[in-house]
């Protein structure tokens, strides 16, 4: 993939701690139709960091989703919290975007169209009031 600019750091200011919001995610998403699940933890070597993420991936029953030629192909979301840091960081990945060269406002607009409707559905869940903050990326 190549990018015109860094892409941002994409970042939810969780209103619980970081590893809680991770399991309510896990809980609220898990076992409906629209999305399948996969969870991880362990450490980044290195600076031994504990972490635990979860990777969602739009269900194959979504057929609108994986046939729309203007999205991103096969499009997924690593949300992870670091026992570092405040809050929890969201990273996207996709086999083929519908932008070449992808570019920072493209993957803005594909983090909301993906990750919205699940705050919203969060929030309104655990009475929050969380959403997607976004970090200029620092030059390489």
């Amino acid at each position: 993939m190549e990018t015109t600019d860094a892409l941002p750091i994409i970042h939810i200011d969780s209103d619980v701690e970081p590893d809680e919001f991770i399991t309510r995610l896990h809980d609220l998403l898990t076992g409906g139709e629209r999305y399948n699940i996969d969870t991880h933890s362990g450490n980044i070597p290195g600076p031994d960091t504990p972490f635990r993420s979860i990777i969602i991936r739009p269900s194959t029953n979504d057929v609108d989703v994986m046939l729309d030629p203007n999205r991103p192909y096969k499009l997924v979301a690593h949300v992870t919290a670091l026992d570092d840091e405040d809050g929890v960081r969201v990273a996207f990945q996709a086999t083929k975007w519908h932008v070449d060269p992808l570019t920072s406002d493209a993957y803005k607009a594909e983090a909301h169209n993906f990750f919205d409707p699940i705050l919203s559905l969060y929030n309104l869940q655990y009475s929050a009031d969380v959403e997607l903050r976004f970090e200029r990326a620092s030059p390489s």
